[in-house]
């Protein structure tokens, strides 16, 4: 017959599996799907790249390479340089930050089953970090290593609760390598051992995290602030990342206000309990606050992100010694509330929190919809348009040349020396062209919550607009610009107003009170290369309005939209008159393996200010997609 205690360790490591297995595949999902971002992710995959190539992790900066040791110190990611050196891919990196966080159970279940003496409230423990609203935000949210150092300051507070002397200190050195303000912590850890009469390991403690903070601010950060161009002295170093974080201004009333429910989702979790152990949980608030008084972007004190990362494993302590302080008082009370009654409230409200707060599948807002449309919403869905991204940029983009792509499409070009990520800023991306030999781009910049079409719009105004760089591929709305021709023909990409003239009374559509087209001229310019000119009449002033983009795609033939660039880019509808007439010619390269016939060419205009726009959806179209043409492929 099965014992309880191997019934539990049998659930407790189901657990592990059920997690690591669930929110892995929800990391890598986000990163599948197109929904993660060059910054973060991309930034630190590109400096641990660098680190393989002998270099002080190095990532591209709108000014040019940086060190990341010039703003966040994290000298776990050299450690980590051994495993991505075998396996090269941001999938490595967040699959590593998903196994640390899952085994992090393993010390809140020690530590719970040695202070309760009990291994189903070890389990619970365990279940509270797993689900802890912050903890999931943070390894859900990119890579970074403070949520590395989560885990590791759990597995040294359970080494610190054994009074393991010859572990502690590696676990603390560890910890201490996921970031520069994890010596804020540490010091917080080493003040609560002194409190609890623990000398010799509070002087350990906030020894090092003392010298670890100095080290890190004072002297690694200036250092390889020396490696960027042009070098930064200590104070310009110092007064960059406090205005980062810290330069805000506001009403302090409604500074507050806005607050209180994100430090509800980090702190409430854990109050039931937590307040029977003040030291800690009052540890957690203090480390808490000044990630909730940050005025960082993001914004920085919202829950949502990775910031809260080390403020969890003081929490779970303070849970499990709150727990115990309510058993001692109370070692066998009858009726009424139990320490074992109120851990697993703990639980069930840590869960409730999760259901409500955190962006999963699992969400309550989204478990009533339908799976794709929950996944959609949760940012984990991948389309089919995502796995065409994968080979496309496969197939297309070359590897290791100096590069500059779209910040959804970065961190999937990854390791090579120059990877910028393209900015809606004219003069920044001016700079960038100069010192990149090719520019892949997402017009419509799909992901999560929509995307916006407006982001990299002047980007391809300025590629287009008199640039040294040649369409070369293009499909669905992905484009590819390099400094030398490809194996296609030179592209067309113009357009021209005629003020004042248009006819509105024999047009071959219109698309609402807005847009009318007078014609479409299709001419075939190469092997499988297309020039489109369309006529269109602006049936209304529309400066004041919403600038419009036109798509043509090819019907029946999936992933074959094509933005009309000059209308879109070079000379938007926001500059149109009532009665203009405005020609516009731009030339198609059609999707490889295309079969022969004739096909249709579909038409339709979109509002771009509407969510849909950028996944061209229904609900942002202007009028009704028409027939403009056909084109016959031999």
């Amino acid at each position: 017959m099965v014992s309880r205690n191997s019934l539990v360790r049998i659930a407790f490591i189901l657990c592990l599996l059920i997690f690591l297995a669930g929110i892995g595949w929800l990391s890598l999902a986000r990163y599948w799907g197109y929904n993660v971002g060059m910054l973060d992710l991309g930034n630190i995959n590109q400096a641990i790249w660098s680190a393989t190539q002998g270099k002080p992790l190095v990532y591209t900066e709108a000014d040019g390479p940086i060190s990341n040791l010039s703003w966040h110190v994290e000298l776990i990611y050299f450690v980590i340089t051994l495993l991505y050196a075998a396996f090269p891919r941001p999938e490595t990196l967040l699959v590593l930050q998903t196994v640390l966080y899952v085994l992090g159970a393993l010390p809140a279940f020690w530590l719970a089953k040695r202070r309760l003496d009990s291994e189903w409230a070890g389990l619970i423990a365990a279940l509270v970090y797993l689900a802890y609203p912050v903890a999931l935000t943070a390894v859900l949210f990119d890579f970074h290593g403070d949520t590395l150092g989560m885990p590791l300051l759990l597995f040294a507070i359970n080494a610190y609760d054994k009074r393991a002397l010859r572990t502690y200190p590696i676990w603390l050195v560890l910890v201490l390598a996921c970031k520069e303000y994890s010596a804020f912590p540490i010091v917080i850890l080493g003040v609560i051992m002194w409190l609890q009469g623990e000398r010799k390991f509070s002087l350990i403690t906030v020894i090092t995290g003392v010298i670890w903070g100095m080290g890190a601010y004072l002297v690694i950060k200036p250092l390889f602030a020396m490696y960027s161009e042009p070098a930064k002295p200590l104070s310009a170093v110092m007064q960059d990342y406090v205005q980062f974080f810290y330069s805000g201004h506001g009403d302090a009333i409604g500074a507050i206000l806005v607050r209180i429910p994100h430090a509800l989702v980090v702190l409430g979790p854990a109050l039931l309990l937590g307040l029977r152990a003040p030291l800690w949980f009052g540890a957690a608030a203090l480390v808490a606050l000044p990630v909730l008084v940050s005025e960082g972007p993001g914004p920085g004190y919202d829950y949502r992100f990775h910031h809260y990362a080390l403020v969890v494993p003081l929490l779970i302590a303070a849970v499990v010694y709150g727990a115990e302080a309510f058993k001692r008082k109370h070692p066998a009370r009858r009726g009424g509330r139990t320490w074992g009654g109120d851990l697993i409230m703990t639980l069930v409200l840590t869960m409730l929190i999760s259901g409500l707060f955190v962006n999963t599948p699992l969400n309550f807002r989204f478990l009533s919809a339908p799976r794709k449309s929950r996944l959609e919403k949760a940012g984990y869905a991948i389309s089919a348009r995502d796995r065409l991204k994968d080979q496309w940029l496969h197939a297309n983009v070359p590897a290791e040349v100096p590069i500059a792509a779209t910040t959804m499409l970065a961190p999937h070009v990854i390791n090579r020396e120059l990877l910028y990520f393209t900015r809606p800023g004219r003069e920044a991306m001016d700079a960038v062209l100069d010192e990149v030999d090719y520019v892949v781009m997402d017009a419509f910049v799909e992901f999560s919550g929509g995307g916006e079409m407006y982001v990299e719009k002047n980007t391809l105004a300025l590629l287009l607009n008199g640039s040294d760089f040649h369409l070369l591929q293009m499909r669905d709305g992905l484009y590819l610009f390099g400094r030398e021709m490809g194996g296609k023909g030179e592209t067309v990409n113009q357009i021209e107003i005629l003020s004042g003239d248009g006819d509105d009374a024999q047009l071959e559509a219109r698309f609402g009170d807005v847009i009318g087209l007078q014609g479409v001229h299709v001419e075939q310019v190469g092997v499988g290369q297309y020039r489109l000119t369309y006529s269109w009449v602006a049936l209304k002033d529309l400066e004041d309005l919403p600038a419009y983009f036109a798509v043509t795609s090819i019907e029946g033939v999936a992933h074959s939209r094509y933005l009309h660039l000059p209308s879109w880019a070079v000379a938007d509808s926001t500059g149109w008159q009532q009665g203009d007439v405005i020609v516009e010619t731009f030339d198609i390269f059609l999707p490889e393996g295309l079969e022969n016939g004739e096909y249709n060419l579909l038409v339709s205009w979109y509002d771009s200010s509407l969510p849909g726009a950028p996944l061209t959806a229904a609900e942002s179209r202007v009028g009704e997609e028409v027939e403009a043409a056909q084109i016959e492929v031999r």
